[in-house]
């Protein structure tokens, strides 16, 4: 089955710039499908298996250059039919680990907004702007990156639980970057114990290629 798709008009070799998945309207699974297999040509099988949808739009983005994805009104979706499209989102957390160029993107707008003190908050600016040119001591420390990433209030202050909230924050996000400035020259003794925390940026980096971490100063 693997072999058998072949992409014709804009397939495989001409995606580029922005595909809207628009789910909008979507009330069923059927719906979702055919919204789907419109925007990337796909065969009507192509759904009913995981691996053979994945080698379709691996296909589809093999030319490289750049693509976003943007999965509109998905967070409009009745609850169910959201659980629904789990391996949807599966395979295309996998076409983005295989094809660099592309970039799929729910819209941070959609999103219900919360009061709730234990919910994550809407990230404010881009670029993310960490100053670490005033930070005195760990509290303060804590409490920017809490602050400039939006974190709940349950945030623990500490490496383990700075890696458990950045784990998934840009995932289905546009491209973001963060810059790190008065790193350089922040106390001696900070800035040492704080290079655990250049490697969970690495680590957020690797995960989701399409936030980026520089250090400005």
């Amino acid at each position: 089955m693997l072999n058998d798709y072949q992409n014709t008009g804009n397939g495989a070799g001409e995606a580029v710039g922005k595909i809207v998945l628009d789910f909008s309207n979507a009330r069923t699974m059927g719906d979702v499908e055919k919204t789907v297999s419109k925007s990337f040509f796909l065969p009507d099988n192509a759904l009913k298996d995981r691996e053979f949808m994945k080698h379709c739009l691996q296909e589809f983005f093999r030319n490289g250059r750049e693509c976003t994805v943007e999965l509109r009104g998905f967070h409009k979706m009745r609850s169910e039919l959201r659980a629904q499209c789990g391996f949807l989102l599966g395979v295309f957390r996998a076409v983005r680990a295989s094809r660099s160029n592309v970039l799929f993107v729910i819209p941070e707008q959609e999103k219900e907004r919360s009061d709730d003190p234990d919910s994550f908050r809407a990230l404010q600016e881009n670029p993310i702007i960490l100053d670490f040119s005033n930070v005195r001591n760990w509290e303060e420390l804590h409490d920017m990156l809490k602050d400039k990433f939006g974190l709940p209030d349950y945030y623990g202050r500490n490496w383990d639980a700075l890696m458990d909230c950045l784990d998934s924050l840009f995932e289905w996000k546009g491209r973001w970057d963060v810059e790190l400035h008065g790193f350089l020259t922040m106390d001696k003794d900070l800035a040492e114990d704080s290079g655990i925390m250049l490697d969970i940026f690495r680590a957020v980096h690797e995960k989701t290629p399409n936030v980026k971490f520089v250090i400005v100063s």
